[in-house]
């Protein structure tokens, strides 16, 4: 991910390492659980993977909220700059600003949206339809976002 180092918020950072806190001990889970089958051959094993579950479930959903705020907080910050200088995008230095922002999630873009789908197809229900459906509009609003700084750059189709 692009990183803008010329000044650090403290909750940005706070939120930084608390994300990357949640990734890496959902990993460590993950090779925890090893053999699944293995795991699931005993009560204690399958109260274990019906545990690991639920603490999944409840920080998918609290990642997509995350996601939404952030949206938000993007988009007023979008508007502020907006509303001061008149449209940011349109100076070169914002527009690299926007495209490299949007460029540099994309593969976390992408990861999310492919557990979400599997995890979906393995267990679907209404809430993790929704949730499916937030985060796609969010990629698509991020889309758009990289497809105008493209655009504005001049490196549009055949170009």
């Amino acid at each position: 991910m692009t990183e803008n180092t010329a000044h650090r918020d403290p909750q940005m950072e706070t939120l930084r390492t608390a994300l990357q806190g949640m990734r890496t001990v959902a990993r460590e889970m993950k090779d925890k659980m090893g053999d699944g089958r293995a795991l699931a051959a005993t009560p204690e094993g399958r109260q274990r993977i019906v545990e690991t579950r639920a603490y999944l479930a409840e920080w998918r959903t609290l990642l997509a909220a995350t996601v939404r705020e952030l949206a938000e907080a993007d988009r007023l910050l979008d508007k502020t700059l907006e509303e001061a200088l008149g449209d940011p995008r349109m100076s070169e230095p914002e527009t690299n600003i926007v495209a490299e922002t949007v460029r540099g999630q994309l593969d976390d873009i992408g990861a999310g949206l492919a557990c979400q789908f599997t995890d979906l197809q393995r267990d679907c229900t209404a809430e993790r339809t929704e949730r499916l459906i937030c985060n796609l509009r969010g990629a698509q609003a991020q889309l758009l976002r990289l497809r105008e700084g493209l655009m504005r750059e001049g490196r549009g189709d055949g170009q």
